[in-house]
């Protein structure tokens, strides 16, 4: 998390590649479900143990299980699913737009240009290192391609603020609870008490 505290996928290549490696490990389950089919455990310790890696037709039932499979498999993936998916078509807008709807460009992502930016260019403001969570600290210069600037922000709070927050949301819960269990408590006292004095009055008459 040091060194990649978040990534951007532009496209569904790393998606794509996943559900075809997914073609090994079912293609796998389709052999041992075929290596069950013909008997499984049962029906191996019928072989001798000097035969058990002989040319069996079980073997090659498997082989062919997994082999099927991952034909089955792969058409599925290349042919079915595609047709199933549209097509995205490219955007066109421009660096500027884009820049302004994205903190992170090719400038501040850099942390020696932002250096050069502030104690060589002497720019005003100049680009601020591009952090997750401090994105509230770049501000707009048009002049050296810098466009987004945080509007709207919630302020981090500090972490004393946020203990004493914290806290005073746990005291508040806990007296919360404590009401009501004496409030139940007191109920069940008062129910209590209505019970013998009605025993006590049946006990009289």
């Amino acid at each position: 998390l040091r060194e990649s505290q978040r990534t951007k996928f532009t496209t569904n290549m790393m998606d794509v590649c996943a559900q075809y490696l997914t073609v090994f490990p079912c293609s796998v389950l389709a052999g041992g479900l075929a290596f069950k089919y013909q008997g499984g455990q049962a029906m191996v310790r019928g072989w001798a143990r000097d035969e058990f890696f002989h040319l069996r037709m079980e073997w090659i039932y498997i082989i062919v299980a997994m082999l099927a499979h991952a034909v089955v498999h792969t058409l599925l993936l290349y042919v079915v699913v595609p047709l199933f998916v549209s097509e995205e078509q490219p955007k066109t807008s421009s660096y500027r737009e884009v820049a302004q709807e994205n903190s992170c460009n090719w400038f501040n992502a850099n942390p020696v240009h932002c250096l050069r930016s502030l104690h060589y260019y002497c720019h005003d403001p100049p680009h601020i290192f591009d952090y997750p969570g401090r994105s509230y600290l770049h501000r707009e210069n048009p002049d050296i391609h810098a466009y987004y600037e945080a509007t709207t922000f919630e302020e981090e709070r500090s972490l004393f603020t946020e203990v004493m927050s914290r806290f005073k949301r746990n005291v508040g819960e806990g007296v919360e609870t404590i009401h009501l269990v004496s409030e139940k408590f007191a109920s069940s006292i008062d129910g209590g008490k209505e019970a013998v004095l009605h025993v006590s009055e049946k006990v009289a008459s």
